[in-house]
């Protein structure tokens, strides 16, 4: 019999009698005992165990069907099943079987089997099926993920040859570039087909180093939608370990920016204009704050920084006690409080005030302010218009002291006199004494309130006469008489003769004084 099994059978083999649905080993070779047992095991072990122990009912099923039918048919039949605990091995052991009717006797059936053993193989598979279902699993859940995201998103592995390929994208990613999905994979596309051609080769470089060295990165780039509109995105990429997929796995965040991008040009090409324009402005330009009770300057064009005879902005910038010491000191306290009203009220103001020039020079300065609010700043700006007036000034000072003194002259005179500017086309009232106004029926605050610096109330029916008469007088050195009807206040006619003479007074150009002849105050 061990001739039969051992020629016929160059594996494991052995010779077993089935009676009442049970197994009995008969004979077995020593290879049979190590395929089921293990190195260790003997066939004398092996003839001794009862397998029905190791037998679940799925497994007592196929055994019995597979004898059933090697009885049924004479034919060698081949099946495979798990077995529990066999000697030597802890839960299942997967066996190949093959078994062949020898002999039968009424209920008693002899069969020859080989076996081999196939665990490695099935637990081998098992696993592959476990890593593929969670790999199904996470692919899935990832998926539903995705498409949640306001936004584009893919994720890539690299092989062994550095070649990178995508494990999934969502809908949003496709769309992004006006695509879907089998467009998409028709034209054969990956996530670098997308990239702007001349930012393309720098964008893979980069994913193939991510991939390498697993850092996070964030990276800004155009891309080539698939109607050839340029688009601009933000991609957020990171590495990660996926079950199933693989242990560096980079997933990226895709981020339309194209109108953030367009914004920010569109910003930086108004910055650029505006900055051209503002140093072309015959005037100093700031911007400020009010922190901690303190100005701080945002911002000034070179012409502010000229006004205060500086060489250096950043100077000025840095340094807050030069800012103070710049300030007259008489002026200084009362500035910082109306800067500080101006800000805390919210309201737009003007501010005269004196500084000290690094040489010494004093200067008056005017600040036209108005309040606005700027992004990522909290206080409310002042934005400044400043022009230095320190001629005004001075002029006006100077204008202030001559009126004075001819006013104190001309109320001593008995007739009536005043004095105008010619500036060009426009006449403009200087000065009168009380006689002047008295002529008119005026005090000289009503006649300032109703004419202003204008020159008062001549009738509208000689007023062009007049006006080509005094341009005639401007321009001679004889003197000059002048009857025009005027307008007084109780709104009666009175005919006025005037004794022009033009001159030149110190601190007043091209002043032409004129005198009332008191004797022809005719009223109609």
């Amino acid at each position: 019999m061990d001739t039969l099994i051992f020629n016929r059978f160059v594996g494991a083999a052995c010779i077993f009698e089935y009676h009442d649905e049970k197994i009995e080993i008969i004979r077995a070779n020593d290879r049979y005992a190590k395929t089921i047992g293990g190195e260790s095991c003997t066939t004398e072990f092996i003839l001794n165990m009862r397998w029905e122990d190791h037998m679940d009912a799925e497994a007592a099923m196929v055994t019995k069907a597979a004898v059933y039918k090697a009885i049924e048919t004479g034919d060698d039949v081949t099946f495979e099943a798990a077995y529990i605990n066999l000697p030597g091995a802890k839960g299942k052991t997967y066996l190949r079987a093959t078994f062949r009717l020898i002999a039968k006797t009424s209920d008693r059936y002899l069969l020859y089997g080989t076996d081999e053993n196939i665990t490695a193989q099935r637990e081998a598979e098992e696993k592959e099926k476990k890593t593929e279902k969670k790999r199904l699993e996470a692919a899935q859940q990832l998926q539903a993920i995705m498409n949640s995201m306001n936004g584009g998103v893919y994720a890539v592995t690299a092989d062994t040859d550095g070649n990178v390929n995508i494990v999934f994208t969502n809908e949003q990613y496709y769309s992004m570039f006006g695509y879907t999905k089998e467009q998409f994979e028709f034209e054969g596309a990956d996530i670098f087909s997308v990239v702007h051609p001349d930012e393309r080769e720098k964008i893979r470089g980069k994913i193939n180093r991510l991939l390498k060295s697993g850092e996070y990165a964030v990276m800004e780039y155009s891309c080539k939608k698939q109607d050839g509109n340029i688009v601009y995105v933000r991609c957020d990429a990171a590495i990660t370990k996926i079950d199933g997929i693989g242990e560096r796995v980079l997933i990226s965040i895709i981020t339309d920016m194209t109108e953030t991008v367009r914004t920010e040009r569109a910003l930086k090409q108004a910055s650029i204009r505006l900055k051209a324009i503002m140093e072309n402005i015959n005037g100093g330009i700031t911007a400020t704050i009010i922190r901690d009770g303190h100005p701080m300057l945002l911002f000034a064009n070179d012409q502010y920084f000229i006004q205060l005879g500086l060489e250096s902005r950043e100077q000025y910038t840095q340094d807050y006690e030069l800012k103070m010491a710049m300030m007259h000191p008489e002026d200084r306290d009362w500035v910082v409080a109306q800067a500080n009203k101006l800000s805390e009220t919210n309201t737009s103001g003007t501010i005269i005030y004196r500084i000290v020039r690094p040489d010494g020079g004093i200067r008056w300065i005017q600040s036209n302010i108005s309040l606005s609010n700027l992004p990522d700043v909290a206080e409310p700006v002042q934005l400044a218009v400043t022009n230095d007036i320190t001629e005004l000034r001075e002029a006006e000072q100077k204008e202030r002291e001559m009126s004075d003194r001819y006013r104190a002259i001309m109320e001593n005179i008995g007739s009536a006199v005043s004095v105008i500017s010619i500036e060009g086309e426009r006449i403009r009232h200087i000065l009168a004494n009380n006689r002047y106004y008295d002529i008119f029926g005026y005090t000289e605050e009503q006649y300032r309130e109703e004419f202003g610096d204008r020159v008062g109330p001549i009738s509208p029916a000689d007023r062009k006469r007049v006006m080509r008469e005094l341009d005639k007088a401007v321009n001679s050195d004889e003197l000059v008489l002048l009857d025009y009807r005027a307008i007084r206040r109780d709104k009666k006619e009175i005919w006025i003769r005037h004794r022009l003479i033009s001159t030149e007074i110190e601190g007043i150009e091209g002043r032409v004084q004129r005198q009332p002849d008191e004797r022809r105050h005719i009223q109609i």
